[in-house]
């Protein structure tokens, strides 16, 4: 690559700090759980879309979540890989190794020795579960799917990144769009093709159900991943655009449709897509700092706060198996709320314990403001 190259994509490459989507993570984390609780809560529902109306409203505002998760990671990802020209694949693939792939091999193991050995003697039954096949650890223990996600996508778009480099900012806008468009069809794609699939009849043996969901769920926030590129790539004229008040007042504008779009629709996957979008587009406006830093801690440990949550909602799910509960949707949200606060305090207490990015990956946040680097 030479000079001229390297200084046009230091040049046209964002250099704004994203203080929304800083703060936004440890909300969508908390949608996260918010849902896993809810789910956990209402097993005892023979269908828990049978509940009241006003508990899918209440899910169904929380929809924003992951998709904001996933295209925070790809933007922020894009972002610092056109800010990094000289990057190797070596120390990129051993960064993103250590962060997700590790992290899913521990995690997996102690939820499957959980599941197999110690709720076994919980209930007092007579056998221990069965042991974990080895395609469980491919996909990665149930919610944990989302690791091995990132991970995987985060290889596929790295040589795309890495030829995104030498383009000029005309150029990266145009292939902005065709990304877009290459979003568009693939919803189209999965919703025809990919989604009617039965997916046990592709494999020669008989797949784990954590490997089902690893796919199943893959394949339904691939779409993200070129719209989080995509936006990345116009970075610079979206920073442009919400120096203008009524932009930022369009984007709000948009959120608020989309939502009110996704609550009185019967739901589909497109209406959850568009309020997922919207939000993580406001999200990218000039936001004031927030003045709390535990805002900030926890959207840093909101990888912590995910991967142990599911161990609060398994017991939660036991528990209401056993007893016959029926919990109604505001219980069910004071939980959730317990469970958040109690899952990020312990990924706390174990990072400082343990402090690697192996055992518990923390997200880089800001969490000092630093002068001269503020919003405009």
């Amino acid at each position: 690559m030479n000079s001229s190259t390297s200084h046009e994509t230091v040049k046209t490459s964002s250099t704004q700090r994203y203080e929304g989507l800083d703060a936004f993570r440890g909300f969508a984390a908390f949608g996260v759980v918010w849902l896993h609780t809810f789910l956990a809560g209402t097993v005892s529902f023979a269908n828990p879309n049978d509940l009241s109306s006003q508990s899918n409203v209440w899910i169904r505002l929380r929809d924003f979540s992951l998709p904001l998760i996933v295209m925070s990671s790809f933007f922020v990802l894009t972002i610092s890989m056109l800010r990094k020209p000289d990057s190797e694949f070596s120390n990129f693939f051993t960064t993103r190794f250590k962060r997700l792939c590790i992290p899913l091999f521990i995690w997996t193991s102690v939820y499957c020795l959980l599941t197999a050995f110690a709720i076994p003697a919980i209930l007092g039954l007579d056998s221990f579960g069965p042991l974990p096949s080895i395609d469980t650890f491919i996909g990665g223990y149930k919610h944990l799917w989302f690791l091995q996600f990132i991970f995987l996508g985060s290889l596929i778009v790295y040589p795309v990144l890495c030829w995104l480099r030498n383009k000029s900012e005309p150029e990266r806008v145009k292939i902005a769009v065709l990304l877009f468009l290459a979003a568009a069809v693939y919803i189209i794609v999965f919703k025809l093709l990919i989604q009617p699939i039965n997916l046990h009849n592709l494999f020669p043996f008989k797949p784990s159900d954590n490997l089902i969901r690893f796919i199943v769920q893959s394949s339904k926030y691939t779409f993200f991943i070129p719209i989080a590129v995509g936006l990345a790539l116009l970075s610079n004229e979206i920073n442009s655009l919400f120096k203008r008040n009524i932009f930022r007042v369009c984007s709000l504008a948009a959120v608020l449709f989309s939502l009110i779009l996704h609550l009185t629709l019967e739901y589909i996957a497109i209406t959850a897509a568009m309020y997922g979008i919207a939000v993580f587009i406001a999200a990218l406006q000039p936001w004031k700092r927030i003045p709390f830093r535990l805002v900030y801690i926890s959207a840093a440990y909101s990888y912590g706060t995910y991967i142990l949550h599911f161990f609060l909602c398994e017991a939660l799910e036991v528990l209401v198996s056993i007893g016959k509960h029926e919990l109604n949707t505001a219980a069910l949200f004071s939980i959730s709320i317990l469970f958040y606060v109690t899952s990020f305090g312990v990924a706390f207490l174990l990072r400082k314990i343990i402090p690697m990015d192996w055992f518990i990956p923390l997200i880089p946040i800001r969490l000092k403001r630093s002068e001269g680097n503020a919003n405009p």
